[in-house]
């Protein structure tokens, strides 16, 4: 069963979102940007879930640096809600869902749509969300649950680290407009490289002091002897 969710005179997605949330036993949230003016509409409410130990997650991104520390900050204080967010400068890819799911005792309702968590985007902005109400063996939901773990592995706790990190480059790009923020970078090696280290290691081990490094540049080779 599927109906639009969208903003009017007589009712808007805050209305919905909250009283979804207020009903549900476990939430999961995804959403490209998070601003400050959303998340305080959502304070009462989540401090409600808290009270009564309805735990979710929350996972936002860095994508076009949208996603405010300030709302980050105040979402951290609700000890029942995961929160984390995902790098789009270490993927280089855009981070563009947004998708709200509700677990209820029979069923699932997934909404997915195009508000973000922001005042606007809740109440006044021509929004289309789409609810759909499916059995928690469909393969719709088990599909988008999927999509969902796989981006929460890829990303990263909002500690406190991360929020110092950040909030220093949002501030420094005021002044010098820098354009990416990397929280950490994920280096991977190759299997030549892998079996250079590996060797290296060895050569330590029995004190050699010489070694044979070929190298062919731009290839990822890397031969050690």
């Amino acid at each position: 069963m599927n109906s639009l969710i969208s903003n009017s005179n007589t009712n808007n997605f805050y209305n919905h979102f909250c009283k979804s949330l207020l009903e549900s036993k476990y939430f999961i949230i995804n959403v490209a940007f998070i601003n400050f003016s959303g998340v305080q509409l959502l304070l009462e409410v989540f401090s409600k879930l808290e009270n009564k130990n309805i735990k979710g997650k929350i996972l936002t991104s860095t994508y076009l640096n949208f996603t405010e520390v300030k709302a980050l900050e105040k979402l951290k204080q609700f000890k029942n809600i995961e929160l984390k967010i995902y790098d789009c400068n270490i993927t280089n890819l855009g981070f563009h869902p947004k998708s709200y799911i509700f677990e209820f005792n029979d069923f699932y309702e997934v909404i997915v749509g195009s508000s973000n968590i922001t005042a606007s985007a809740f109440k006044t902005n021509v929004e289309w969300n789409v609810k759909t109400i499916v059995k928690k063996d469909d393969e719709y939901l088990k599909n988008i649950l999927n999509e969902f773990n796989n981006l929460w592995k890829e990303s990263f706790e909002v500690n406190e680290d991360f929020l110092h990190k950040y909030a220093n480059f949002m501030e420094n790009q005021k002044r010098h407009f820098l354009p990416s923020f990397f929280y950490k970078q994920n280096i991977k090696i190759n299997f030549m490289q892998k079996n250079a280290l590996e060797k290296l290691q060895s050569l330590r081990q029995k004190n050699q002091n010489k070694a044979l490094v070929i190298a062919a540049t731009g290839s990822g080779k890397t031969y050690l002897s």
